[in-house]
């Protein structure tokens, strides 16, 4: 078996929740389709989403290299637009200062646990913020990519 299972298992139960900001929010069953989620859980929701991967390009003998894109789902709900813009601008707002610790702390991991399988870690970008109109609330949600170089024996 790859390290890929190691690696997903750590992050979710040890590096995730040390990131600032982490300990409050809660993980969705399903990042990848947001409108499947429980409302309770989108209202301060997070989620990883793997994304393609390819070979890198380093020479070790004995070791096969991988850059694999993983992102990092947030999510916020807002209930109301119609008359009051604070709610949105608050949720906004909350987004971005959670994207921007995120990158802080995963480039800094001098703060966290970074499985050892991971030599190098690249931000790629942060989305617009997406608004995701469901009937009764609206979801709020930024994704933030990075690249993983992941290092498995031969």
């Amino acid at each position: 078996m790859s390290k890929f299972t190691t690696i997903f298992d750590e992050l979710v139960t040890t590096t995730i929740p040390s990131l600032t900001g982490f300990s409050t929010k809660t993980q969705l069953p399903n990042p990848y389709n947001l409108i499947l989620n429980d409302v309770n859980l989108l209202n301060n929701g997070w989620g990883i989403i793997i994304g393609d991967s390819t070979n890198a390009d380093y020479n070790e003998l004995n070791n096969v290299w991988t850059e694999q894109e993983v992102s990092f789902v947030l999510t916020r709900v807002v209930r109301s637009t119609h008359h009051n813009k604070t709610p949105l601008e608050s949720a906004i707002k909350n987004l971005v200062e959670d994207a921007i610790l995120i990158k802080i702390d995963l480039l800094n991991n001098d703060q966290i646990t970074i499985p050892a399988s991971i030599q190098k870690i690249d931000y790629i970008n942060r989305t617009g913020i997406e608004f995701i109109d469901a009937e009764e609330y609206n979801i709020l949600t930024t994704t933030i990519n990075f690249n993983f170089v992941i290092s498995e024996s031969i």
